[in-house]
């Protein structure tokens, strides 16, 4: 078989799509790995491929596009080279003084390149062509020579970046560039009459580019493994901070009954009222078995909620203990939280956990419209403060119970409301702020529910109102 067809099979079927691999896995690295100056690594070999492409399609195309790629072609060479330059500084914007010189050089070889190729050799003097010959080899040297030193830097630049690696990957990372730059002496006999030369140099370059292709899918799955191992890490920790803060945001509540209630046990012992006594230490006992819940259920935080612990629990009967609480907290008396509620409404749950949520959005609603009472005339010392409804709905051809939540207060900004389920968001100040809402979102998902806000809700200009929906279950009889 005719070396030339052995040369020609070698760069347009094998070789073009090694680089295109090269080229994809170097671009993948760069994005997802941040590599310190795979950018330029990735653009020096994309200019190889347009190279190879231009030298392997050469045969097939006319004379006059022929000689144009032919000029182009050591331009291609300059331009490889810069890049490869720029690895091994590794610079976000190279300096001045480089890109003056490449310019100039670029300039040079472009006037040169084309010079050289389009003159008509016939209508010279023969000794001409001597010197042309001299010229081309002045400028094609050290192109080659300038390529090897590039090569063998980038090599020992990849040496050095990569010392975090195994040794064996390290080693499947430089040898084959070694023996890329040592392959660049090959082209000195690019126009050596014998073409066994270049069949050699083409078969070593493809054994070497699958080589440094071998080895960045290698490198990428090692990568890949350490990324994912230091996400798991990164995750892991966060869920132990939103642990904490859910377990501190959560202890809030429950303490801040507990000393409501034992000032007034305190209050009645002192006024004789033993019977009043008697009865506040009856929520007292409640108000513990919430802290307690609170310490069981912290793990939620960074465990999903196991379904196996869900029981039949009437919804009203939660949200009316959740009121009681809130009332002892804040001191509330009357009615200033008014209830409608829909009768034998069932959801399947964690009777702790949905005294949690209630406790947090009623907190939530009556501080807003404390806040709000004076910017409002219509309200009384008598009116109510925060409205509580439940009702059965369908929702996507699904049977739910809905629990809204409404209130007084100055309403939620429209940038805001799309981010207060998230943890920490907060618009108050203070430790530990943010939490509520975020426990909220993340116990009713776990009931296979889904909480939303509406804000404003009054005239369009204050209030806001959260339902939510957890489905609804038939009681058995």
């Amino acid at each position: 078989m005719n070396v030339e067809i052995i040369i020609n099979i070698i760069a347009e079927h094998i070789n073009t799509p090694i680089l295109f691999l090269i080229i994809i896995i170097l671009f993948v690295e760069w994005k997802n790995f941040n590599n310190t100056g795979f950018n330029y690594l990735f653009l020096g070999w994309l200019v190889n491929l347009i190279y190879i492409y231009t030298e392997s399609n050469s045969l097939t195309m006319d004379l006059d596009v022929r000689k144009l790629l032919q000029a182009i072609k050591p331009l291609l060479a300059l331009i490889n080279i810069f890049f490869f330059f720029m690895y091994i500084l590794k610079i976000k914007k190279p300096e001045k003084k480089y890109m003056v010189l490449f310019y100039v050089l670029f300039i040079v070889f472009f006037l040169y390149s084309f010079y050289f190729t389009y003159i008509n050799y016939d209508l010279i003097d023969p000794s001409l062509k001597i010197i042309h010959l001299k010229i081309f080899y002045l400028i094609y040297t050290p192109i080659i020579l300038i390529s090897v030193i590039c090569i063998l830097f980038v090599a020992f630049s990849l040496w050095n970046y990569f010392s975090f690696v195994g040794r064996g990957l390290r080693l499947s990372i430089f040898l084959p560039y070694i023996f890329y730059g040592i392959l660049q002496f090959f082209y000195f006999f690019a126009n050596h009459p014998n073409k066994t030369y270049m069949a050699v140099a083409f078969l070593f370059a493809i054994i070497i580019k699958i080589a440094i292709l071998c080895s960045l899918i290698w490198l990428f799955y090692y990568e890949t493994n350490i990324f994912n191992k230091q996400k798991a890490d990164l995750e892991y920790k966060e869920q132990q901070i939103i642990a904490f803060r859910w377990f501190a945001h959560e202890l809030k509540n429950p303490i801040l009954v507990i000393r409501s209630i034992s000032q007034s046990i305190l209050n009645y012992i002192k006024e004789y009222k033993y019977s009043n006594a008697s009865s506040n230490v009856h929520s007292l006992n409640k108000s513990v078995d919430l802290l307690a819940n609170v310490v069981e259920n912290v793990k939620l935080a960074a465990e999903p909620i196991d379904p196996e612990n869900f029981s039949l629990i009437l919804i009203n009967d939660v949200i009316q203990e959740s009121i009681k609480i809130i009332k002892i907290a804040y001191s509330i008396e009357g009615n200033k939280i008014a209830t409608d509620f829909a009768s034998e409404l069932y959801v399947k749950a964690n009777k702790g956990n949905l005294v949690q949520i209630f406790v947090n959005l009623l907190k939530n609603a009556y501080e807003a419209s404390c806040q709000n009472e004076k910017n409002i005339k219509s309200l009384s010392e008598d009116s109510f403060k925060v409205a509580v409804k439940t009702r059965k709905t369908l929702y996507k051809n699904s049977t739910y119970v809905s629990i809204t939540v409404s209130d007084y207060g100055p309403g939620i900004p429209p940038n805001h409301i799309k981010k207060i389920f998230d943890p920490y968001f907060s618009t108050k100040e203070g430790i530990n702020r943010g939490m509520g809402l975020y426990i909220c979102d993340r116990l009713i998902n776990g009931f296979n529910g889904r909480i939303n806000a509406i804000s404003p809700i009054y005239l369009n200009s204050y209030g806001s109102m959260f339902e939510i929906l957890l489905p609804f279950h038939i009681k058995e009889q």
